[in-house]
């Protein structure tokens, strides 16, 4: 899980924190901008600007890093919250407009993920808070310090109010829902969250447009595209949960023997265009695993004798055929791209991947397969 492009800058227990590539060009930007309205900053934080000590850039630069340390600290205020009603954390992603953290599962309840969405803004308003009366108490001749406690001010303060939009993926966006679900729905609420995203998204834009401001363009279409992607995985959600791995299953895996030479491998691959097969003894016990890529990956070449299980790999994880399909998912995760095998009583019956779930997703095939009934949920 997480999202291309983004490395391991450390790790809080055993949830990654991450940095997006996009943070590494935002930054030098976000420098600039302020490193340019450096001597009006200067005035509104009441410093002279000749009495500190960094420059005006070296200033934006701190800044704009200051902006993702809190951000990282809005973000982990949401994480505290959710573990204690429930939720599962897979990493923290630190890009362009903010920080993402991902969850494995959310709280079960509506109220508990409303608090857990409000606990970010919440964190950011006391920094503010906080912030500002240190820069309130600290006497006049401590230039850097009064000038560094007003911005961190400053940027805690609009960290709170923008998290606050009622559209997603903002915090006021899921608060929103949580609200709604009293009245209906998870599906149908961020349905109307969505469309009241989509809506302000548009209104953001058109004034970025107006005053040719390109962060509020590109928060614009953040909004836009996180707003309709929230509803097609909350959707997506709902149809998981309601729906058992061996109703969605491909019956016919890519099967091979574990005597199966490279050549029929290489042949098979090209007809079949898989890119794994599972290798299965006499009595379809599955043994493991062979990657395509993996067994012709130079230095070539592998010597023509060679057989599925010289190239085999351990199976992976497994699924059975009446576990949910939710639970699938999160077996998945760990490589998103692949097969994940479906086992009973040792023997590979089926597979689930990427392809079925895009086929339930559009419907192909709800008409031949009934759901399970949902678990029923109950609302504090």
């Amino acid at each position: 899980m997480g999202f291309r492009g983004s490395f391991t800058i450390l790790r809080l227990g055993r949830i990654p924190i991450r940095i997006h590539w996009s943070l590494l060009l935002i930054l030098p930007y976000l420098a600039v901008v302020i490193g340019r309205q450096f001597a009006r900053a200067a005035a509104l934080a009441g410093v002279r600007p000749e009495r500190l000590t960094l420059g005006p850039y070296a200033w934006g630069f701190a800044l704009a890093l200051a902006l993702f340390v809190c951000v990282l600290l809005h973000e982990l205020s949401h994480i505290a919250v959710g573990l204690r009603a429930g939720a599962e954390v897979h990493d923290v992603t630190l890009m362009m407009l903010g920080g993402i953290t991902n969850m494995t599962r959310l709280p079960s309840r509506a109220r508990s993920e409303g608090l857990m969405a409000l606990a970010g803004p919440l964190s950011s308003a006391l920094l503010a808070l906080l912030c500002f009366l240190g820069y309130r108490a600290v006497p006049s001749a401590h230039h850097d310090l009064r000038f560094g406690l007003f911005y961190l001010s400053q940027i805690n303060l609009v960290l709170a109010i923008f998290n606050l939009i009622p559209a997603f993926p903002m915090d006021g966006g899921r608060v929103l829902r949580a609200v709604l679900q009293a009245w209906t729905d998870r599906v149908r609420a961020t349905r109307i969250a969505a469309i009241v995203g989509r809506v302000l998204a548009v209104a953001l834009g058109l004034l970025g447009l107006y005053a040719g401001n390109l962060i509020l363009i590109l928060i614009a279409a953040f909004i836009f595209f996180g707003a309709a992607g929230e509803a097609r995985q909350t959707e997506m959600d709902d149809l998981v949960r309601r729906y058992l791995v061996r109703q969605v299953m491909d019956r016919h895996p890519p099967m091979i023997d574990p005597a199966g030479p490279l050549s029929e491998i290489a042949e098979r691959a090209r007809i079949q265009g898989v890119s794994v097969f599972f290798v299965v003894g006499p009595d379809g016990a599955l043994l493991g695993r062979v990657s395509t890529a993996a067994a012709f990956k130079p230095p070539l070449p592998i010597e023509p004798s060679t057989r599925a299980i010289d190239l085999m790999a351990p199976a992976g994880p497994t699924v059975a055929p009446s576990d949910s399909l939710a639970h699938a998912i999160v077996e998945m995760q760990a490589d998103p791209a692949a097969l994940l095998p479906v086992v009973e009583n040792g023997r590979l019956v089926g597979v689930v991947g990427l392809r079925q779930l895009d086929d339930l997703r559009r419907g192909n095939w709800l008409e031949r397969v009934a759901p399970s009934p949902p678990p029923r949920e109950r609302e504090a």
